[in-house]
């Protein structure tokens, strides 16, 4: 089905491919079966549960061998943090391409921002605290990292552009409560989170710090 010249939504429609209900709701083993979803942190449990359903694109042998080689052969930086590195020597193979593709073991010579928001649910924030340890640990210089969903400090220079973040996402979601929408608009700003609302001020972050050089 992949790649294709027709649009994702041609397969889901046709039901080809799951929008995303990349698991089964049956766990693989009964040990894992308080993450068939995970429900921690509360505020993501919402995202989790859409991977869930009757199907299994991603089967359960697959997700269980995936699984206990997490658990033998852990991260050092999740689900528990011990010394932020990728796992020594993980024995899954989607696991050892993972570590083959991980940025921690770089450490960059030049101007880097890295700007996300700690509340994205596609690309978890979790990975920028990540890096960002990593290069503190290795005194990477000139490296920034923006959190457009931090808190706004004292003499913040970001401060204009987080307070003009959160009233987009306030927009967004009056946008949901108007049209009918019963949480608030969360599930709305959620879904706008990565694509539309943290690219825009991300982007304007990036020009302004490699202005500045």
């Amino acid at each position: 089905l992949l790649p294709t010249l027709g649009a994702r939504s041609d397969l889901f429609s046709q039901g080809k491919l799951p929008p995303s209900q990349l698991f089964s709701s049956t766990p693989p083993d009964l040990a894992y079966a308080q993450y068939t979803p995970a429900t921690s942190p509360a505020d993501l449990a919402h995202v989790f549960a859409l991977g869930f359903g009757p199907d299994n694109l991603v089967t359960n042998a697959f997700r269980l061998a995936y699984l206990q080689d997490a658990q033998l052969n852990p991260d050092g930086g999740f689900p528990a943090k011990s010394d932020g590195l990728p796992a020594a020597n993980p024995l899954n193979a989607l696991r050892r391409a993972f570590k083959a593709n991980d940025l921690r073991n770089w450490t960059p010579t030049g101007p880097v921002l890295l700007c996300a928001g700690n509340e994205d649910p596609i690309v978890f924030y979790i990975n920028t605290q990540l890096m960002q340890d990593y290069w503190s640990a290795n005194n990477a210089p000139f490296a920034r990292v923006l959190d457009l969903d931090g808190g706004i400090e004292f003499e913040d220079p970001d401060a204009l552009r987080k307070a003009a973040f959160a009233a987009a996402k306030s927009a967004v979601a009056a946008d949901a409560v108007a049209r009918g929408a019963a949480d608030g608009g969360a599930a709305a700003v959620s879904r706008a989170y990565h694509g539309a609302l943290v690219g825009p001020f991300c982007f304007s972050a990036v020009q302004s710090f490699f202005g500045g050089f």
